[in-house]
């Protein structure tokens, strides 16, 4: 019974990397991101509801 190892290039071990890296600051940035509008978000419901009705006249239909 012969016994296989596993071996990887430094290409492997770098791709591996990279991958963790960009998957680890994303992760970062998401939960900074819903922390953000969390925050932000009475704001917005405060703006929404605080806005007035719209007074613009209704623009006339297209004439046959």
């Amino acid at each position: 019974m012969a016994t296989d190892t596993m071996k990887f290039t430094i290409r492997d071990l770098i791709l591996v990397t990279v991958i963790v890296d960009i998957l680890a600051v994303w992760s970062f940035d998401h939960g900074r991101q819903v922390a953000e509008l969390d925050r932000i978000r009475p704001t917005i419901i405060t703006v929404q509801i605080s806005l007035p009705a719209s007074s613009a006249p209704v623009p006339d239909p297209p004439k046959p």
